[in-house]
Order: structure tokens, then C-alpha cells, then sequence
């Protein structure tokens, strides 16, 4: 008996095919599953990546905490910086304003054609990612002061709740769908919908771009002052050690109260 014999036909997908677009009002029935009919399966997707975000923070500033490192700002010359180029600063600063305009199409067309809140949200983070591996850490969040993690989880989670008990309120379904356009007389253009569905495309890319940019945030190059020391017995008997940081610089400590400095591997210096 072959494999196509096996496999069994779906009893769902009948049912999403028939009734995507006059359930929900979405031609794109991978939209409509993903935001009508298994809603509640969405919402909790975007909490575990947002709480996978916090989990990441958490952890590394525990780690970091525990270690006895300390961050020190780079207001110039920013160390995170790896292909600080005219060309890249620039190719960075024209990427941002493009990919916000294709976030903002997916979310609010998400729910009819390809592309959705999780596209959305991917991309932005991914923009994110590339202006902090060009500019450095400093510099890439110091000319988006509005991009801060916590904000967009809270907001997003918050509205993807929001809207599924309005949804509620007006349905009688957590999660049911609401075409505030029509019920306001909104006149949007063809294929927009002003719903229940295009905020919870926003609550979800609010979501991503919140836990995406707290890991990227939480894995920003630092400058941390460790000491060690080792000790070393002389050729001559006199007992000492040195102790260094990671700036190199190299003490020599001995028992008969002298000390001596000297500074080595100047490459290596921020």
C-alpha cells in the first residue's frame, strides 16, 4: 500500500476554504486562519516570543550581573560598530523609512494578500539588526530613541487582547470579526479594512519587533573591566604578581613595596 493511499483527507480545510471570505471577509485564507479562526493560537504564539525576548534579557543581565561586568558608555567611535562606511551609514539610514512603509502595507493589507503582521515585524527587527552591526549600538538606538522594546510588547499584547473583546462585546466571539470601517462609513480604498483583523496584524507586528529588538539590544557589544591577577615566582626569589584588565594594562606588584607599570598591546584598545 503506497503512501497516497494513507493519507487522510482533511476535515478542516474544507471548511476554511468555504468560509474564509464570508466569515472573516479575507480572500487570503492563510490570513484568515491565522488571525480568525485560530486566534487564540496567535495570541499565545506572541506571547511566548515575547516572553522568549524578556527570557533572553533576563538572563544575560543575571550573567552579566554576576560576572562583575560594567558597560561603559561610546558616545564616539562606538565599538559595536564593524562596517562604519559612508556608504553603509547611508545604505542604513534610506533602509529604515522603506521597510516601515512595507511593514505598514503588510499589516494593513495582511489579511488579503501575502504578508502579515509576523512578516511585518520581521523585517523591521531585521532593519534593526542591520543599523546596529553598521552604526554600533549607541549610535543605532540614539537616532531611534522611539525604538524601545518594552513599549511594543506591552502595546502589542495589550491591543491583541483589546480587540478580541471588543470582538466579543459586538459578536458574541472572542476574536470574532469587525469591520469598523463599514460600521463608521470609513471611505477606505479597495481591499483596506479598517477591523478587527488589520489590529490584530498591528498587535502581532508590535509584538515581534518588541522581543525581536530586546535579544538584539540584550546582545549589544559592551566594554567590561574585569581584574585578574597571577602570580609568579621570580628567577630571583622575590615573590609577585600581576594584575590586569582587559584596557591592558599590565602591574607588577612586588613585596618590597615597589610597583611598576607598563601598558602593552595598544592594537588592542578601544
Amino acid at each position: 500500500m503506497c503512501s497516497s493511499d494513507l493519507a487522510r483527507a482533511s476535515v478542516v480545510s474544507p471548511f476554511y476554504l468555504a468560509n474564509a471570505k464570508t466569515g472573516t471577509g479575507a480572500t487570503d485564507v492563510v490570513g484568515a486562519v491565522v488571525i480568525d479562526f485560530r486566534g487564540l493560537d496567535t495570541l499565545i504564539e506572541i506571547t511566548v516570543f515575547s516572553l522568549a525576548g524578556v527570557g533572553v534579557f533576563t538572563l544575560l543581565q543575571y550573567a552579566s550581573k554576576t560576572a562583575g561586568d560594567q558597560e561603559t558608555s561610546h558616545s564616539a567611535g562606538d565599538q559595536g560598530a564593524l562596517f562604519d562606511t559612508p556608504m553603509m551609514r547611508l545604505l542604513a539610514d534610506a533602509m529604515m523609512p522603506m521597510v516601515m512603509v512595507i511593514a505598514a502595507t503588510y499589516v494593513m493589507y495582511g489579511h488579503d494578500q501575502p504578508g502579515d503582521g509576523f512578516t511585518a515585524g520581521v523585517i523591521v527587527s531585521l532593519a534593526v539588526g542591520f543599523r546596529h552591526v553598521v552604526l554600533g549600538y549607541h549610535r543605532a538606538r540614539s537616532s531611534k530613541p522611539w525604538l524601545r522594546s518594552a513599549p511594543f510588547i506591552s502595546s502589542g499584547l495589550t491591543l491583541a487582547m483589546s480587540q478580541g473583546l471588543a470582538a466579543y462585546l459586538l459578536t458574541g466571539h472572542f476574536y470574532g470579526n469587525v469591520d469598523f470601517g463599514k460600521l463608521l462609513g470609513l471611505p477606505l480604498p479597495k481591499g483596506l479594512a479598517f477591523s478587527t483583523s488589520m489590529l490584530f496584524e498591528l498587535s502581532i507586528c508590535l509584538s515581534v519587533i518588541g522581543g525581536a529588538t530586546l535579544v538584539i539590544n540584550t546582545l549589544r557589544p559592551t566594554n567590561y573591566k574585569h581584574q585578574h591577577s597571577i602570580r609568579i615566582v621570580l628567577v630571583d626569589g622575590d615573590f609577585s604578581y600581576y594584575a590586569f584588565s582587559n584596557t591592558i594594562n599590565i602591574t607588577k606588584h612586588c613585596f618590597n613595596g615597589t610597583t611598576t607599570s607598563k601598558r602593552w598591546f595598544d592594537f588592542f584598545e578601544d
